[in-house]
């Protein structure tokens, strides 16, 4: 995994987790009575978080991931918060050490449970040591037998470290699931995009309802078809209400959700020279209706041009028919008889007769 994939919350938890423990730590010195020295380890261990919290104030956002540095130095408090409890717990307050372990193993995963383990080991080990007469002078610790200083070592030790691969575990499994989701979100998103682009560039318009007859989606020439606004949510019938054929258009459309028919088709005429083609499919799975596709097909020209067609064929049919009929109406005779202009006599042309001189 990169670092880019680490969750954007992970600086939240580490300046929560900077807060919780030093109050949990004072708390329980309070409640020990905890000699001077392990105040003045408590009192470093708070200025250390102070320092720690001012660094991700100043040079970080919350919606990054920790750096490199700023790991290490969490890795370092983490070991400082096992040595105050190891101070504080003289095998009374087994419970601090699971805290640190638990919040370790959330926070650095695999890495701090592997580091709390090696510090609780070494540390706890010392306490231990202690208990068998061997250094801790002045704590006054009880005098144990080593069977009884390695079962309670092996139990602390064992126990945190458990809890912290465990938490590791866990929180691993979750931040992966979620870049997991992360992932798919986007294809899905990214997908959605490249099938909004194709639907919006056809010229046939899109629905799609849910058995409750709510739009899930359209594209933009379902709007321009049916020419009515649409968002996401609306019902069709509410859509349509204002139009005497869209309930036949719904009434179809619930055909189909009811599982009375598996697909219909209707040409239904929208304004005195607008008509639409509609086809509508239902889309099931194991017996139950996952959403209704509807297909809208401006048909509008293709009607002119039939009409178009069917008044040139009547025109055509019509003037065969007056050819036809003319044809068929004989001819009137004619009023002289053959060869009478041969028989009529010249007409006479005026001359001008010349004066004689």
């Amino acid at each position: 995994m990169t670092r880019a994939e680490s969750p954007p919350i992970n600086l939240r938890w580490i300046g929560a987790t900077r807060v919780l423990t030093p109050v949990a730590l004072f708390l329980s010195a309070l409640a020990v009575s905890a000699p001077p020295s392990v105040w003045l380890w408590l009192s470093l261990h708070v200025l250390g978080d102070l320092v720690y919290l001012g660094s991700l104030v100043r040079r970080s956002r919350l919606d990054e991931a920790p750096r490199p540095w700023q790991e290490a130095l969490l890795a370092l408090l983490f070991c400082m918060d096992v040595w105050v409890e190891t101070l504080i717990v003289a095998a009374d307050f087994i419970l601090l050490f699971v805290l640190t372990a638990t919040l370790a193993g959330f926070i650095l995963r695999h890495r701090g449970a592997i580091l709390v383990s090696i510090a609780s080991l070494l540390m706890f080990g010392s306490l231990s040591l202690g208990h068998l007469g061997w250094g801790w002078e002045g704590r006054n610790l009880a005098a144990l037998t080593v069977s009884t200083v390695v079962l309670r070592t092996l139990m602390v030790v064992g126990l945190g470290t458990t809890v912290s691969f465990l938490t590791a575990y866990l929180a691993e499994t979750v931040r992966r699931q979620r870049v997991l989701s992360d992932d798919q979100a986007r294809d899905l998103m990214l997908a959605r995009l490249d099938l909004d682009g194709v639907l919006n560039r056809l010229s046939y318009g899109v629905l799609v309802l849910d058995s409750d007859d709510k739009l899930l989606y359209f594209n933009q020439s379902a709007c321009s078809i049916l020419r009515h606004p649409l968002h996401p949510g609306a019902r069709l019938h509410q859509v349509l209400a204002s139009e005497a054929w869209g309930s036949e258009l719904v009434e179809a459309a619930r055909e189909v959700s009811r599982g009375a028919v598996p697909k219909a088709a209707r040409e239904i005429r929208v304004s005195p020279a607008s008509w639409v083609q509609v086809q509508i499919a239902g889309q099931w799975m194991e017996g139950r209706l996952r959403n209704v596709v509807v297909a809208l097909h401006d048909i509008s020209a293709i009607r002119r041009m039939e009409e178009e067609v069917r008044s040139a064929e009547r025109g055509a049919t019509l003037g065969h028919m007056a050819a036809r009929i003319a044809h068929a109406i004989p001819s009137p005779p004619s009023r002289d008889p053959p060869n009478s202009w041969a028989r009529r006599p010249p007409i006479p042309t005026k001359t001008t007769a010349s004066s004689s001189p």
